[in-house]
């Protein structure tokens, strides 16, 4: 397993063999300079909305390849906190909020692309759904049999 990785009941086919050792590789580049796991989120997030607009714009390649920049860079946030002793309630709700920004606006750029205006929301409406799901069945499945559940994270006290 790459160190600072999210433990998994089950674990996804290319996460595993190319987005987190990828994400590590980031990670290490990143462990001593001041860049913090926020500004990944930031920064990744930049580049889902650069790929929504060229989505729109009909260059699907340049979109494509930032996508899969932008799953390197969301691994590699979460890695970058967890070894770091970053987590935070903040940066989780910031790094949810700002996918389920992202993901709004990829939904949009095929609804203006395609003009398809009820599929591109019945997609994200699923995609939505779907990912809601994956994080609640997973804390169930952990619960039901006596796995670990990580910590929710907490904000220091101030």
């Amino acid at each position: 397993m790459v160190p600072g990785a999210k433990e998994r009941p089950v674990q996804e086919f290319l996460n595993v063999l190319l987005f987190r050792p990828l994400a590590h590789l980031v990670v290490l580049l990143l462990y001593r300079t001041r860049v913090r796991p926020h500004h990944l989120v930031l920064f990744h997030t930049l580049l889902v909305l650069l790929a929504a607009r060229l989505i729109h714009l009909g260059q699907d390649v340049p979109a494509a390849f930032l996508l899969q920049l932008k799953t390197v860079l969301d691994n590699a946030d979460g890695q970058l906190a967890r070894l770091r002793g970053e987590v935070t309630e903040l940066g989780r709700y910031l790094d949810t909020e700002l996918d389920f920004l992202g993901n709004l606006f990829l939904f949009l750029a095929l609804g203006f692309r395609t003009g398809a205006w009820g599929w591109a929301f019945a997609a994200f409406l699923v995609f939505t759904l779907v990912q809601t799901w994956d994080f609640n069945l997973e804390r169930l499945y952990r619960k039901a049999r006596g796995l670990f559940l990580p910590p929710e994270p907490q904000d220091p006290e101030r």
